[in-house]
């Protein structure tokens, strides 16, 4: 624990004392209480005890943390994770397939990795209950439902989504997702962002056509205003 006061718990894998060290002083002066585990078969059970973030190094294919981070997402834990590893948009993209919602370039940049472990922790814990019709959405559990039939989005997905959708039609350039989809971390990909669209589009099609979410030629994408007619909020709990 670096920090005796208040704070948001947050779960380091690690099997050495490396990347601790790295933190460490990012969290001095924060109400942060970091936690570092060795045993990544543990972590299941760990984050059921209401861990707010979990931070692990991401560098190798088939990884035995990318295997842990499939694991997770499997067992519908929505717990916000940020991975740290190279400057590479493939490491980037196969981030974004396992359901990491942040991944943090190296080196590390301390205030860079405060702005979006605010951001992913706040927005995060936001009860709120979005209707679009037969579309539902409820962001405090990440869940997408459309006809009562919950679609299984990953985190990364879902929150692509919901920033179209809060857009209320209007278009979003790759630029603006880019920055608001990570806390303007500067090394998102563009192909990231499609390669995200297009797998949101597969899991839609069988119940919404592709078009719910509309290609606007070197602009960007957007939801089709169509769905958006009876678009409320229709619960939101303080």
């Amino acid at each position: 624990m670096i920090s005796k006061a208040i704070g948001p718990k947050v779960l380091l894998v690690e099997e050495n004392n490396h990347l601790f060290n790295i933190l460490k002083p990012c969290f001095s002066n924060h109400n942060v209480r970091l936690t570092r585990v060795k045993n990544i078969s543990e972590i299941l059970s760990i984050l059921n005890n209401k861990y707010s973030l979990l931070l692990l190094d991401i560098h190798l294919p088939n990884s035995e943390n990318q295997l842990m981070v499939k694991r997770i997402r499997e067992e519908n834990l929505f717990t916000p994770i940020i991975a740290f590893g190279p400057r590479n948009s493939d490491y980037e993209i196969e981030s974004f397939r396992l359901g990491i919602n942040i991944y943090h370039s190296k080196p590390i940049h301390c205030k860079l990795l405060q702005a979006q472990i605010s951001q992913l922790i706040s927005s995060f814990e936001k009860p709120v209950i979005l209707n679009m019709g037969d579309i539902r959405i409820e962001i405090s559990s990440h869940s997408f439902f459309i006809f009562n039939k919950r679609i299984p989005l990953t985190y990364q997905e879902f929150h692509l989504l919901f920033l179209l959708i809060m857009a209320e039609g209007n278009i979003l350039s790759k630029n603006t997702i880019s920055r608001n989809f990570t806390h303007n971390h500067r090394d998102v990909s563009y192909a990231a962002i499609d390669t995200l669209i297009s797998r949101i589009r597969t899991k839609l099609r069988p119940h919404l056509e592709d078009t719910f979410i509309k290609t606007e030629y070197k602009l960007g994408y957007r939801i089709n205003p169509k769905y958006l007619k009876s678009f409320c909020i229709e619960k939101l709990v303080d």
